[in-house]
């Protein structure tokens, strides 16, 4: 959501350049906190660029894949099963209903169940597939609404293959991270990490999500 958001607003003129909140309105992805955390995915993956000036643009090899990878792909594959005379809802809820019963064997997420249905409908036919397929290797105690919002069903291979399977953590902040969210107004607590038995720091709202005890406050 973040990354398509940019590439949206980077489009005109070539790059842009805002506040976190700004982009995590506009991506709807959540706070800023959340917006800040996924460009520093996006900047370390080499999917976004930052310049001296602080302004963001899309990396140049990977603009046409972005615009097209979703929302155009999903179209033309509605079109195509149109034209060869496949009914697309009924095929579509087909698989949909394959893939939430992975998630929800007894109900147990039923009131999530329009939500996820909006976005599957929004994905191409190869996404899905892959969200089924990887659907096993996930916690069970999974929201699908979450695995299909984070599309992390398509990270494996990469760090953060560890979300896809179920592993989630809290992310502990490097100090270029925790200058750039204190320039953003993000509040930072200090925290122990009990895989390290040191301290670190991460932003109040991942402490207060994963129950982690604050030391105090930035």
């Amino acid at each position: 959501m973040v990354f398509e958001a940019l590439v949206y607003l980077c489009r005109e003129r070539g790059s842009w350049k805002g506040s976190y909140s700004e982009l995590a309105g506009f991506s709807c992805c959540g706070d800023k906190a959340t917006a800040f955390r996924v460009l520093q995915r996006l900047l370390s993956k080499g999917l976004v660029l930052q310049n001296a000036t602080g302004a963001l643009q899309i990396a140049t090899e990977t603009v046409q894949n972005a615009t097209i990878s979703k929302e155009e792909r999903t179209k033309e594959e509605n079109i195509n099963k149109k034209e060869s005379g496949v009914v697309k809802d009924h095929t579509t809820h087909t698989t949909f209903l394959e893939f939430f019963k992975i998630f929800s064997p007894n109900g147990e997420y039923k009131s999530y169940e329009i939500s996820c249905k909006k976005i599957w409908e929004k994905m191409p036919e190869d996404w899905r597939k892959l969200a089924i397929e990887r659907g096993s290797s996930v916690s069970v105690d999974r929201n699908p609404l979450f695995y299909l919002r984070d599309e992390d069903f398509l990270k494996v291979g990469t760090a953060d293959a560890k979300t896809a399977k179920g592993e989630i953590a809290p992310h502990w902040l490097s100090g270029e991270e925790q200058d750039d969210c204190l320039r953003a107004g993000i509040a930072l607590v200090v925290c122990k990490n009990e895989k390290t038995d040191r301290y670190g720091v991460v932003t109040k709202e991942e402490a207060e999500k994963f129950g982690l005890t604050i030391k105090r406050e930035m």
